[in-house]
């Protein structure tokens, strides 16, 4: 395999044998608990998904882009939400995530991995209550930065604390729970219906994450190419869309997430979760929540923009970089399916490319490659 395999068929697993477990209630409910913290994120997504196109929401705090959208002015339809103020309302709470995992890096290596989930929790809700409350958009910037910091905060000790008590057989559904708690949240408060989530947290830990990350980013590509070519053939100039072609796109949209929903979703926080050795793990963690959070945010901030200039074109250039996230997964990520964590330096062992970063058993510090 291009990754690099692992895993018991493999033959690598040296102490399989020490790693026995038993599924216990007070495990479960835990797992049931802490996994709450991936629906404070999808519900957020939700929610401002969809609030940022109402008319009462646009008329309380965005008086002018509703009397734009009213207006029906001669410009193309990739532009009438193009406001900068309005993506800062989103782009608000991922750049305060961004900054307040810093402190959650700190807070879960010293306090621990409850400590920072707590902390996560009172700032989610003191920004919800403060939302909930706004009657200017000071109000609701300052209530998403509060519900950024305390995404910040789960999202840097949640996995964590998943991946440390799940036994290895079952870690992929264990993790998998979490993130599906963040996308069947985001699906109930958007009104979508995806189930890939649910399908993915028992399959991923049969088949692997990298046999799933490739299959879904073949197939999530070719949905961005098919809204691309059919929103420049069929939309844009204020032409309303035929309804058969309105029905497609929302298939082929909902295909994409339900692609999503069983790969990078909750993969994207479950393998990260896994690689790092144990004393890095917090700091690791914490630079996987604030690259995530980062493009997040940018794409947030700049994608009605991007919408506007680029028109079709930003589907074409999402697809090109989902091109190369599934190049990265077929060449560069080890398999890491039913691996012990304290046996995951091994992978880098073994695997063809990072193997000449790491020591031999008895040394695993990173070294520099002789060039």
């Amino acid at each position: 395999m291009a990754g690099g395999g692992f895993g018991n068929e493999g033959g690598n697993l040296k102490r399989a044998h020490l790693y026995e477990y038993k599924i216990t209630n007070y495990f479960i409910f835990a797992c049931l608990v802490a996994a709450t913290g991936g629906s404070l994120f999808g519900y957020d997504l939700g929610v401002s998904g969809g609030v940022t196109s109402m008319d009462d929401f646009l008329k309380e705090f965005f008086p002018k882009i509703y009397k734009r959208k009213q207006a029906h002015l001669h410009e193309t339809d990739y532009c009438k939400y193009d406001n900068q103020l309005l993506t800062l309302f989103t782009s608000s709470l991922y750049f305060a995530g961004l900054v307040s995992t810093f402190g959650a890096s700190y807070v879960t290596r010293q306090k621990g991995r409850r400590a920072s989930i707590l902390v996560g929790a009172v700032s989610f809700f003191l920004g919800g209550v403060i939302n909930a409350a706004a009657v200017n958009i000071g109000m609701l910037i300052i209530g998403r930065i509060l519900l950024g910091a305390g995404i910040g905060f789960g999202n840097q000790a949640v996995p964590l604390y998943l991946s440390e008590m799940a036994p290895a057989k079952h870690r992929g559904a264990t993790l998998g729970f979490g993130s599906g708690a963040s996308l069947i949240s985001s699906v109930l408060t958007s009104g979508m219906l995806v189930i890939a989530t649910l399908v993915s947290m028992a399959l991923v830990d049969r088949f692997g994450r990298r046999a799933f990350f490739l299959e879904a980013g073949t197939e999530m590509f070719c949905y961005m190419i098919a809204v691309a070519i059919t929103l420049a053939l069929k939309f844009g100039e204020g032409e309303e869309l035929p309804q058969a072609i309105g029905w497609f796109l929302v298939v082929i949209i909902c295909l994409f997430v339900f692609a999503y929903g069983r790969s990078w979703g909750p993969l994207g926080w479950l393998v990260p979760s896994e690689l790092f050795p144990l004393e890095t793990r917090s700091a690791g963690q914490s630079m996987v929540v604030c690259v995530n959070l980062l493009f997040t945010a940018l794409i947030a901030q700049c994608f009605l923009v991007s919408l506007c200039h680029l028109k079709y074109g930003i589907f074409l250039l999402f697809a090109g970089l989902i091109f190369i996230m599934s190049t990265f997964i077929f060449f560069l990520l080890p398999e890491t399916k039913r691996v012990p964590i304290e046996e995951v330096y091994l992978l880098w062992k073994d695997h063809w490319f990072w193997k000449r970063y790491v020591k031999d058993d008895n040394e695993k510090d990173i070294k520099k490659p002789n060039m």
